[in-house]
This record gives structure tokens, C-alpha cells and sequence, in this order.
């Protein structure tokens, strides 16, 4: 893992040099924590997404499954894969070397490949499954992203997997007026990522489009609502909720997920941004409020 030779400063979070602004999510140690506890919780401990794929595994008879993980951070979710199907390739990208350097032997990783490209390193027609996690607000054009999968996976066999985080808070006591702290933080990071062309609202109904205009079919869809707080009730996902506590509340996540849009769109100051995000984590820590987002 080469972090520091990778990136810059600003604001006090490291970002990503090649191809700067391409990702507005921080590439530092805290930042990367905080997505290796979540995909820890969804993948191990709540097995929101047990095991590790729905998404059929389908190869060529003799050969072995070509599995792409896009965007892959530090790796957990390619490494997991790897041990789970040691006969497979599995190869992970992302745009930055943020990988362990002790690896199984039938994963790789790209470092410095942009998904967004036309051209992949890699032969078209070739993976029998791509994995795309948590890359909202990543792509500046969807329509084309899917395009590329399904041009890379092998014709009539080959799935796409897509799991990522909708941040937009909802409440079980009803909808937040709009003079809530927290709905207008998400309103501002909405209008922030848009005009910086890295749109984070998710619309399913934009999804599908692309989807189908790519050419898949047979497409599902799973909603899990994740509770933004650690509270026991029957049927609810409260030990992910604690997750969100210690990741977005105790941790920086809502800093992480602000500083480069706020300061980069709106020219806001470190300080006033910090400040916001205090704001956003006093009334997020109500627990009268049922607060919750979908994975």
C-alpha cells in the first residue's frame, strides 16, 4: 500500500493525484477505514450481501471464472472473492495503489485505471462477473459505464453485481421538513456533486434505463434499509446501524463525504465545512429521530 506518493493535501484530507477530481471521496487511512468497516459489516457480520455475490458465477466449461472488480479500494471484497473461488482470476482496478502488498496468488490489482475510459486493459468479452460497490458519484456518465461492462462480459453468461450506498436520510416518524439540518446537508451535497458533474442522488428509475439500453436483462433489484443509529427492534438491521454510528457520527464520514464537494463547488473554508458537518452529526445523534438510507 503506497498511499502518501499518491496523493495531496487539501483541507487536511488526502486525495488522489492521477487524474485530479476524478473522485471527491478522500484516499486516506481514515477514509479507507471507514470503507473496509462497512464492507466488513455488509459482507461478514450482517451478511447483508452473504456470500459475497448474488449475482450467478457462470464459466466457460475448462476455463477458469474471470471475475472484474471495479473500483475496488483496498481491495477487501477482490481478496474475499479470491479465496472463496481459488480457481478463479480475479482482478481488481481503482485509480490509486491503495492495495496490501501480501496478496492470494489468483488476484491482481490495476492501480491508475479510470473506469470512466472507452478502452479497459483488459480483452472485451472476457469476465463472467463484474462487481461495481460503492461508486456513487464516481462516474460522470452512467449510460457509457454500462455500456463498458457489458461489453467486457462474456456474451449471454456473464452478470453484472452493483451495491452501493444511497446517503439520502429518511425518517420512520415521516418525512424532515426542510428546515432540517441533515436534509439540507444532503441538498447541498446533491447540488454540489451535480454541478461538479459527479452526481450522488440515485434515481432507480435512471438505473434501469441504462441498464436495459446497454442490453441486460433479467435484472433484480434488492432495497435494505440501513438505520443511521444503534437501536434493537425486531426486524431491523440495528447492528449495521451501530456501524453508522461509530463510521459517519464518531468517525469523519460526513466530513469525507463533504469537504471536496462544499469546498471545491461552493468555495466554503475547511472550518466552515467541519462546522456544517458538527451540526449534521448533533441532530443525526437524536435518537428519537428513526433516521435510515438504503443499501
Amino acid at each position: 500500500m503506497s498511499i502518501p506518493e499518491e496523493t495531496f493535501d487539501e483541507n487536511g484530507r488526502a486525495y488522489h493525484r492521477w487524474q485530479r477530481g476524478l473522485y471527491w471521496l478522500p484516499h486516506d487511512e481514515t477514509e479507507l477505514e471507514r470503507l473496509d468497516i462497512t464492507f466488513g459489516v455488509i459482507y461478514n457480520e450482517d451478511k447483508l450481501a452473504e456470500p459475497l455475490h448474488s449475482a450467478p458465477l457462470n464459466h466457460e466449461p475448462g476455463q477458469p471464472p474471470r471475475i472484474l472488480d471495479i473500483g475496488c479500494g483496498t481491495g477487501f471484497w477482490a481478496m474475499e472473492m479470491a479465496d472463496k473461488y481459488p480457481q478463479a482470476e480475479v482482478v481488481g482496478t481503482d485509480i490509486i495503489n491503495c492495495q496490501p502488498a501480501e496478496i492470494p496468488r489468483n488476484v491482481s490489482f490495476k492501480p491508475k485505471c479510470n473506469f470512466n475510459d472507452r478502452h479497459w486493459p483488459f480483452g472485451e468479452e472476457s469476465f463472467d462477473l463484474i462487481h461495481l460497490s460503492q461508486i456513487t458519484a464516481c462516474s460522470v456518465n452512467w449510460s457509457e459505464l454500462y455500456n463498458n461492462v457489458f461489453r467486457y462480459l462474456r456474451p449471454g453468461e456473464g452478470h453484472i453485481e452493483q451495491i452501493d450506498f444511497d446517503i439520502a436520510p429518511y425518517c420512520r416518524e415521516g418525512p424532515l421538513t426542510d428546515d432540517n439540518i441533515i436534509l439540507r446537508w444532503y441538498q447541498d451535497l446533491v447540488k454540489a456533486s451535480e454541478e461538479g458533474h459527479r452526481p450522488i442522488h440515485y434515481d432507480p428509475t435512471v438505473t434501469d434505463f441504462n441498464l436495459k439500453k446497454a442490453g441486460f436483462t433479467d435484472i433484480t433489484y434488492r432495497k435494505i434499509a440501513i438505520p443511521w443509529h444503534y437501536y434493537k427492534e425486531p426486524g431491523e438491521n440495528y447492528q449495521i446501524g451501530g456501524t453508522f454510528q461509530v463510521t459517519m457520527v464518531q468517525g469523519d464520514g460526513f466530513e469525507s463525504y463533504s469537504m471536496a464537494p462544499f469546498y471545491r463547488t461552493f468555495g466554503w473554508t475547511r472550518e466552515q465545512i467541519k462546522g456544517y458537518c458538527a451540526l449534521v452529526k448533533s441532530e443525526v445523534a437524536r435518537t428519537e429521530l428513526h433516521l435510515f438510507s438504503y443499501l
